[in-house]
């Protein structure tokens, strides 16, 4: 299993995971955005 199998490394700052328009960093921040928002809800112990 080799990286440039599943990856175009295209720029240092550009890398399309092979096949898609979605980059990896794109993968990365929405990671990172649904771990922060499930942290959120876990710690918002508010009562409507």
């Amino acid at each position: 299993m080799q990286l440039e199998d599943y990856f175009e490394f295209l720029d240092p700052d550009d890398i399309p995971i092979k096949g898609h328009r979605i980059g990896i960093d794109d993968v990365i921040n929405w990671f990172v955005v649904s771990a922060k928002r499930a942290k959120a809800l876990t710690t918002n112990k508010r009562i409507i």
